[in-house]
């Protein structure tokens, strides 16, 4: 184990040279806020929408695009290793090439930490600042990382189906637009059918769990919620390993 962390801490050291970058990405993240604060802030005035203010409005898209900005873009790296065979060099070392992917992402941390201060600076100069309970921040942490870890699964699952098709980018454009989906409006906002449809998708656990626990908290829900990511994050990592362990047969049938 001490081996992925020090992958970790490498690759933690080697963020730090992109600060800069994240820097950038958190003035990308302020205007995408700012202009949808103005276009919810024409439509609903003073009023509500599906139980929505303007306030909460805001902070909803505040946290759904920290969850958006703060997520690992890890599958094109994973594709580019099976494609050149890189995969193949990894898998004669003595470690296990998912966690070892894992670790090294894990160290985007500093880009999640970075947009968490750009989110509550944002949400509190946009909609002021919301009442919360320790209980409340508790359950939307618990979420938060598990958001991340679903996103995490997601990368894997489509740099993986590299094994069986050329390019990923299309799969990747087809995930990031349901994603979008909910970043700038909350579900209820959409039909029943659409909705039931969403509950499906593994993108709507991502955004749908931190964003209600924060803005429309509820202890059960917040459960119920939590449980359905656990679920949905355990489905798509056991996903995520056959598909691996099918993709390293092929490597070995056909000799690297």
């Amino acid at each position: 184990m001490k081996k992925y962390f020090t992958i970790f801490k490498y690759s933690l050291k080697m963020n730090f040279t992109f600060i800069y970058d994240y820097l950038i990405s958190a003035i990308s993240y302020a205007v995408h806020l700012m202009v949808f604060n103005c276009l919810w802030d024409f439509i609903l005035k003073d009023g509500t929408m599906y139980g929505y203010d303007r306030p909460t409005l805001v902070w909803y898209i505040v946290i759904a695009e920290f969850i958006t900005y703060g997520a690992s873009r890890f599958y094109k790296k994973i594709s580019d290793m099976v494609k050149d065979g890189t995969i193949a060099n990894l898998l004669i070392k003595p470690m296990n090439f998912l966690v070892y992917v894992w670790f090294e992402q894990s160290a985007d941390i500093l880009k999640i930490a970075v947009n968490a201060v750009t989110a509550v600076i944002l949400g509190l100069t946009m909609a002021g600042p919301i009442e919360l309970t320790m209980l409340q921040i508790i359950f939307f942490v618990i979420a938060c990382i598990l958001s991340f870890f679903i996103s995490n699964a997601i990368q894997f699952i489509i740099g993986l189906i590299a094994f069986y098709i050329e390019e990923t980018r299309s799969v990747f454009f087809i995930v990031q637009k349901l994603q979008f989906l909910l970043v700038f409006v909350p579900i209820e906002f959409y039909g029943e059918a659409i909705r039931k449809v969403l509950m499906i998708v593994p993108t709507t656990h991502m955004m749908y769990a931190p964003t209600l626990i924060f803005t429309r908290f509820d202890v059960s829900t917040a459960i119920a919620s939590i449980t359905m990511q656990v679920m949905m994050f355990a489905v798509l990592m056991l996903s995520t390993i056959l598909l691996y362990r099918k993709g390293v047969k092929k490597i070995n049938v056909n000799g690297g």
